[in-house]
């Protein structure tokens, strides 16, 4: 557990709870960078994030190191880890990423045992619901952890899908959870499928063209996919788009 007056003097500054209108701040304690991330108002997203992070322990997960409840609303303070995803993917002119083939893949390949492991690795499934770009944290080294487990949801025992209401960002939402507001592991490959085209292809989720139910579809340039490929043979050896 953390103190207000630890929190404070992570910050370096006093805590006026009128100011703390964004979720994330940086700060330091015990010499060790941190991220203390507080909630303006919905306090059950707080306590939902921290009771299904105290459930998991997986390296591609972002750690929670502890909370703080001197304030109004609940803090919870995490390791930090320095980059996004999304800003290290989408620069300006996306041939000068700062991401390399290898890395993308290696990114791909550990977001996809953190999500299997949140699947089938603790004792009842966990479906994160908000998997996208910006929720991937990476380190100096792009190793990815997966972030922002405020919406996740359990599935009961014995069950395959939860009925609740539609939540997570425009565009990652798989088409059934928006038409029957149901759950499922499902809902994050579904997501998980989106960020493999933003790495495939190196634009933002936003640029595709969402339909009525947020279905996202792109316009693929032949020439830019094929340019693509180049980069990843370097990877994948004699891969081939016309093997797929």
């Amino acid at each position: 557990m953390f103190s207000a007056k630890e929190i404070e003097q992570a910050i370096g500054q006093p805590f006026h709870q009128e100011k703390w209108f964004y979720i994330n701040y940086e700060g330091t304690h015990e010499d060790r960078q941190i991220i203390i991330k507080v909630y303006r108002k919905r306090r059950e997203l707080a306590f939902n994030e921290i009771a299904t992070v105290t459930q998991i322990k997986h390296a591609n997960v972002a750690k929670l190191l502890g909370c703080c409840f001197e304030m109004e609303q609940p803090i919870l303070i995490y390791e930090k880890v320095p980059f996004m995803l999304s800003n290290r993917l989408h620069q300006a002119n996306p041939s000068s990423s700062l991401i390399s083939w290898e890395h993308r893949l290696r990114i791909a390949i550990e977001i996809a045992y953190a999500i299997t492991y949140l699947h089938i690795g603790t004792s009842r499934p966990i479906v994160h619901r908000n998997i996208k770009c910006s929720n991937i944290l990476l380190d100096e080294h792009n190793k990815p952890k997966l972030a922002d487990f405020s919406l996740s949801i359990t599935i009961p025992l014995g069950e395959t899908h939860v009925k609740t209401l539609v939540a997570g960002t425009s565009g990652y939402i798989d088409p059934e959870c928006f038409s029957t507001a149901t759950v499922s592991e499902k809902s994050d490959v579904y997501s998980y499928g989106v960020v493999l085209l933003e790495l495939l292809y190196g634009k933002k989720q936003r640029e595709l063209h969402e339909g009525v139910l947020g279905v996202p579809s792109w316009d693929f340039d032949v020439t830019e996919i094929r340019e693509k490929e180049k980069g990843l043979k370097l990877i994948l050896g004699k891969w081939s788009f016309n093997e797929c």
